[in-house]
């Protein structure tokens, strides 16, 4: 079963000029971070590892996106229904 569209991955793009890219990667390299895992933090959202996800990060996923759903007025059964979709 493909994941709910609540976990699916998003490409969020911003524009930004050169020195401003290199200041974001040199403060992301000083972090020990990938750029997407320090701009991710930076908007307070958790980091995340590479790869496909194992089945304890996908449950935690699915309860931040309740979280940040509900907190967005938004119904979450909608985008991630409950029940063991994850085992199908």
């Amino acid at each position: 079963m493909p994941l709910p569209r609540g976990l699916q991955r998003k490409s969020l793009s911003f524009r930004v000029n050169e020195a401003e890219r290199l200041a974001i990667e040199h403060r992301a390299s000083a972090a020990h971070q990938t750029t997407t895992n320090y701009i991710r933090t930076k908007l307070g959202l958790p980091a995340r590892p590479p790869g496909r996800p194992l089945r304890e990060q996908m449950e935690r996923e699915m309860e931040e996106a309740w979280d940040l759903l509900r907190e967005a007025g938004h119904d979450p059964t909608a985008l991630v229904p409950e029940g063991d979709w994850l085992d199908e």
